[in-house]
């Protein structure tokens, strides 16, 4: 099975392994994969989606509209690369998002860094504001929070490694952007 590359760091962003954009319907489905992705490789249950995607306001029939958000999303997986449906796993008491390839992982490996090049490399993997068009949902908010967190400490780390070598221009840029 071809991979999926999903993106967290900017608004929610899902590509084919050539680099196609993935069409993910609805906001209840935007909404359920970006829920998914924040506990990505975890089950996550049935009970917990449906009180993240709908709240208060929760359909009649809850199970089966959750169910009916899975379906939508396994299919438009498949649609960009078949056998990507088998991502989204049902597993009691709900489901799981099997992932590796989520642009968050390869930021926190580049994080750990120390030399200029990679902390450089894992700040131009952001795209915007971390899940930028789910920001708003509780389910969200700790990782998004967490991740602007670590993003700051990575300028912090990359200024202080640029005026090491002497690059003092490149960091007054850095944090005039940063501030801006």
């Amino acid at each position: 099975m071809t991979a999926v590359q999903f993106g967290v760091l900017g608004p929610l962003a899902v590509t084919t392994d050539a680099g196609e954009p993935v069409v993910v319907p609805g906001t209840k489905v935007r909404a359920l994969l970006a829920d998914l992705l924040v506990n990505r490789n975890q089950v996550v249950s049935a009970d917990r989606l449906i009180d993240d995607l709908w709240g208060e306001d929760c359909p009649a029939n809850p199970a089966g509209a959750l169910q009916v958000r899975v379906s939508q999303l396994r299919k438009a997986l498949n649609d960009a690369e078949p056998g990507a449906r088998e991502l989204v796993e049902s597993r009691p008491p709900g489901y799981l998002l099997r992932v590796d390839a989520v642009d968050v992982a390869r930021f926190d490996e580049l994080a750990r860094c120390t030399d200029v090049e990679r902390l450089a490399d894992a700040l131009a993997l952001w795209r915007g504001e971390a899940y930028a068009d789910v920001a708003d949902a509780e389910f969200v908010r700790a990782e998004a929070n967490r991740l602007a967190e670590q993003r700051l400490a990575v300028h912090e780390r990359l200024a202080e490694a640029r005026l090491a070598r002497g690059e003092h221009d490149l960091v007054a840029a850095d944090l005039a952007e940063l501030v801006t």
